[in-house]
């Protein structure tokens, strides 16, 4: 299990799925930038730890699955930059979950998740790309899937559908 997908299941238990990693089209890196790199603390004690290649979690409050996960850039776990902002995508199922990374001020780290639960956040989405709703055997919703192309991307950003927010600041 992927740390963000972890924290995805403290949020909600339905996620937003994407046909193809974010933004489509865009090269993947090879490393995480300069920028990202470095150790950081949010809100509830867990820490967040970026190393060239590695992200790792440490969750104190035990909320995920397990109190330590870390993910390696490959095929399954893409980086991405497009307009100043880093998508990190994880495949799953042939699916792509889309977390939002952005440094903040001073170099603190604001990692972002779609809140699938949010009636405004799936109106949103729905306002501005063509969204399917996958259903289980009893029709209640498994999960979203959406596959914007480049417009449609950069106005779900700017109308706010990465809502959950983890702000991490930089610790030495």
């Amino acid at each position: 299990m992927s740390i963000f997908i972890g924290f995805l299941f403290i949020t909600s238990c339905i996620e937003v799925k994407f046909e193809e990693s974010q933004p489509a089209g865009i090269a993947k890196l090879d490393k995480f930038p300069v920028d990202l790199m470095g150790k950081y603390i949010n809100q509830d004690g867990d820490t967040l730890i970026i190393e060239p290649t590695v992200i790792s979690l440490l969750n104190r409050k035990s909320k995920c699955d397990r109190l330590f996960e870390q993910d390696s850039l490959s095929e399954s776990i893409l980086l991405k930059k497009w307009h100043n902002k880093y998508f990190l995508n994880i495949n799953e199922d042939q699916l792509w979950t889309c977390v939002l990374v952005e440094p903040a001020k001073k170099g603190d780290l604001i990692v972002s998740l779609i809140d699938a639960e949010s009636e405004i956040v799936l109106e949103n989405i729905t306002r501005i790309t063509e969204m399917k709703t996958i259903r289980d055997e009893d029709q209640e919703p498994l999960y979203y899937l959406v596959n914007p192309n480049h417009k449609d991307l950069k106005k779900l950003i700017k109308n706010g559908i990465f809502s959950y927010q983890f702000i991490f600041k930089e610790i030495q």
